[in-house]
This record gives structure tokens, C-alpha cells and sequence, in this order.
């Protein structure tokens, strides 16, 4: 399958221009490894590196008790001309790595090694270890972690913006990660997000009564079904019943449209049944972390659609 790049490595300056901040990328690289969980012993710093860009130590347990691997880093920042990074670029590994006294050699690249280095680095695997960080496996790496998505966004900030506006999490709000069980099978409908929620109502001879008597979630189908059937034997049938999507109430503007509808209508004179009351006050807080962030692409085309609907079919358009 073709991986689609989600960080843009030219947001970090380019090293051989000189604006500043042209060894960018050998600190975006010592934090990475500091990251992986690399001791970093030598700081990236300007001027002649003698054939390395900084030294990474590795901590490795083991039977006979902890040992200390160094490893010889080299950055190449290619970004800007999306070029490989080839042999003329990596002059003499075996000697830099030896010189200073290193077990191992890592590459960080912001492209791709090319075919003969690629080769090459095989080769020398026979003498020394040797890794390939190349853009993918990095991106792979930051994006995984809430660390590496700070790291991200330090030196990546539009990039990895937009790919969190994209693949938003629920805000850490709570301590303790709050689950939403399902009223009849007990499955949390936040892993993932899926299922409805239901009201039901007191129906009366005008079919327009403004009393709720019970207000659930569960899942669709079958769960959906029972606990239908279930609450509306339990008042003898008497009751009319609306739902809607819990997915819904985590789009940030369809959720402070749906709680500003369920208080107008409190306000219009709607009473609610104790139990129910609690249970709408437990969905909000429980939805609230995952809608306290900006909205996503598929967030605003969603509220679009919504916007074409009625608000006497659910929808948020204006009632014709």
C-alpha cells in the first residue's frame, strides 16, 4: 500500500543556508532518539563535527547486567530537493564510527537513502550495526506518541496541525478516560465511537406531550430493538420515542446545537423524569472531551449536510 506523507520535513530549515537556525534538523533528530530512549552525549552544535553530527547512547539490559552501546549519528536534511541521499554523501562511515569509538551507526534522513547506499550500509552491517531512520519510519515513530507529536509540532507546527485536526483524540480533561456502556449489552460505545441515544416521551391524546420519562444509549440493531421493546412495555406503550447518532454529539457544533435544543425545550416547559435527567447530564460530560477541539474536515462536511435538514426532522437547518 502506498504511504502517504503526513509531515512536511521542509517545514525544518534547510542546513547549508545560513538563517539562523540551519542545524535544525540534528536537534529535531537528538530529540527523536531522546525520544526512542537514547541518552544523547554529545549536543548537535555548528562548526567541524569530524564525520559525526552527535553521539546517542543505548542502555541494553540483560542477564549479565546493563551495557552501554554508543552510536554514531549522521543527519542529512534532502527535504527541499526531495533527493536520496547517496554514497558521496556518507564518506568514510567506517572510519568516523571507529574514530570515535562508536558500536554502531545511525542515519537520519529526512528523504531516502539511495539504492548503492542502501547497499552499502548492508555491507556494513558484517562489521557494526547499523540503522536507517529515513522520513517514513520517523513519521511513523512521532505520530504514535503524544511525545512525538510534540516534537512534531516544535519543528513541523502546519503539518502536524493539520493531521491533528484530522485524527483528533478527546481532550484530557478527566483523569480517568470515561466510558459510555450500552443499556442492554454493556459494550463501551467509545471503542470506537458508535451507537444512538434515546428519548422517550409521555404520548398523549395530542401526540405532542412535553414529558420524558426515560432517556438511554446503546448500540444499534438488536440492542436498539430490545431496549425499545423493553422501555416501552414498561409504560404500557404510551410513549413515543426520537433518537439520534452518539458520533453526532462528538462534532463540536452539532453538539452545543443538540444541548442548546434539549434546554430551550426545558425552558419551553419540558420535564424531565429524575432518572432520565441524571443520565442526559452523564452523556454530555462523557462526550464533552471529544468535542473540545477545532473541527475536522469531515466535521464541517457533516455539519453541511446537517444544515440541509430541518429542525423538526432533526436537522439544524431553518424549520420551513
Amino acid at each position: 500500500m502506498l504511504h502517504v506523507p503526513v509531515l512536511d520535513f521542509t517545514e525544518i530549515p534547510e542546513p547549508h543556508v545560513p538563517s539562523g537556525r540551519q542545524d535544525s534538523f540534528e536537534l529535531f533528530s537528538a530529540d527523536f532518539l531522546e525520544m526512542l530512549g537514547y541518552e544523547i552525549q554529545s549536543r548537535p552544535a555548528r562548526g567541524p563535527d569530524l564525520g559525526k553530527d552527535f553521539i546517542a547512547r543505548e542502555t541494553r539490559s540483560g542477564i549479565g547486567g546493563q551495557t552501554k552501546v554508543s552510536w554514531l549519528v549522521s543527519c542529512k536534511h534532502k527535504a527541499r530537493s526531495g533527493k536520496a541521499v547517496g554514497v558521496d554523501d556518507e564518506q568514510n562511515i567506517v572510519e568516523r564510527v571507529e574514530g570515535h569509538k562508536c558500536a554502531g551507526f545511525i542515519a537520519c534522513y529526512s528523504t531516502l537513502p539511495s539504492s548503492s547506499l542502501s547497499e552499502r550500509l548492508g555491507q556494513l552491517r558484517s562489521r557494526f550495526e547499523v540503522q536507517v531512520l529515513d522520513s517514513e519510519k520517523i513519521e511513523s515513530q512521532l505520530l504514535r506518541t503524544d511525545e512525538g507529536i510534540i516534537i512534531a509540532r516544535r519543528y513541523m507546527p502546519t503539518s502536524t496541525s493539520h493531521w491533528e485536526q484530522e485524527h483528533s483524540k478527546p481532550a484530557k480533561i478527566f483523569s480517568d478516560a470515561l466510558v459510555l456502556r450500552c443499556h442492554c449489552c454493556g459494550a463501551n460505545l467509545l471503542d470506537p465511537v458508535g451507537g444512538i441515544f434515546i428519548v422517550w416521551r409521555k404520548r398523549d391524546e395530542t401526540y405532542d406531550s412535553n414529558e420524558v420519562v426515560d432517556f438511554r444509549w446503546c448500540c444499534k440493531g438488536d440492542c436498539d430493538e430490545n431496549l425499545n421493546a423493553q422501555v416501552r412495555a414498561s409504560f404500557d406503550f404510551k410513549v413515543r420515542d426520537s433518537w439520534d447518532d452518539v458520533a453526532d454529539m462528538c462534532n463540536p457544533t452539532l453538539f452545543i446545537r443538540r444541548v442548546m435544543s434539549w434546554i430551550n425545550r426545558v425552558h419551553g416547559g419540558e420535564t424531565w423524569a429524575d432518572e432520565a435527567f441524571e443520565r442526559l447530564r452523564t452523556l454530555i460530560v462523557t462526550l464533552f472531551p471529544y468535542v473540545a477541539r477545532p473541527l475536522s474536515a469531515s466535521d464541517r462536511a457533516e455539519v453541511q449536510s446537517a444544515l440541509k435538514i430541518p429542525g423538526f426532522l432533526g436537522g439544524m437547518g431553518e424549520n420551513e
